[in-house]
């Protein structure tokens, strides 16, 4: 795993003068426990002076259950952002939480990059029903996800972040890269990300059931002793 320094981000952080545009927000999507970060990474290395930002954004936290956790993202964050695909199951869309002097530069960032529709009542319906229905479901995934980093670990020389949510990144060892690996998946009907030249990636969400999640392990161990 490659963790990011402060440094390098505040090697990023232009200066604000009249002659560099500002640096409006720092957007961080770290999937924090699938990436093996501790609880306190973003207390402990993901602050500095706020005078050289005006908003700091998660991305997605991956257990709705996380907000009031061990993870805090309410008292971490000054927005949060939660996607209704993926695992809640639902075809489209996303809500964004925070201040109301934020949500007001949200709303219009949002017009200015397209993120208009009409006529969404259909696609709120689905939300709706997704957060009724699917919240509880979720440890499911996470689940099927321990069931893939458990097979699939060590195959080849292969390992497995250890993961605690639906994803699971799977790292090769020295010489070995992602691209066959994926082909060979493909080829038995299993699709999986290649993340990186040497990392794949493999997410479980509702349409994939315990027995879907075991044959795609075996099939992507199988493609890792073999390829």
């Amino acid at each position: 795993m490659n963790e990011i320094t402060i440094e390098q981000i505040s090697a990023r952080i232009k200066t604000q003068d009249n002659r560099c545009t500002d640096n409006p927000m720092f957007c961080v999507q770290i999937k924090v426990r699938d990436s093996g970060y501790d609880a306190d990474y973003a207390d402990n290395k993901c602050w500095w002076n706020p005078s050289q930002l005006e908003c700091v954004y998660d991305d997605e936290p991956n257990d709705l259950k996380g907000w009031d956790g061990p993870y805090g993202y309410k008292d971490r964050w000054e927005t949060v952002m939660v996607a209704f695909s993926k695992g809640l199951g639902a075809p489209i869309g996303a809500a964004i939480a925070g201040s109301a002097k934020d949500m007001e530069v949200a709303w219009t960032a949002r017009k200015l990059f397209g993120g208009a529709m009409r006529q969404s009542g259909i696609l709120a319906a689905a939300v709706l029903y997704a957060l009724d229905h699917h919240i509880d479901r979720l440890s499911e995934d996470h689940d099927n996800a321990r069931t893939l980093a458990r097979t699939i670990d060590g195959a080849g020389g292969a390992r497995v972040v250890p993961p605690d949510t639906n994803i699971v990144m799977i790292d090769l060892p020295t010489g070995r890269t992602s691209a066959p690996v994926v082909a060979a998946a493909k080829a038995e009907g299993v699709r999986v990300s290649e993340w990186s030249e040497t990392r794949i990636r493999m997410v479980t969400h509702l349409d994939v059931s315990a027995d879907d999640a075991l044959r795609a392990a075996e099939v992507v161990r199988d493609a890792l002793e073999r390829v």
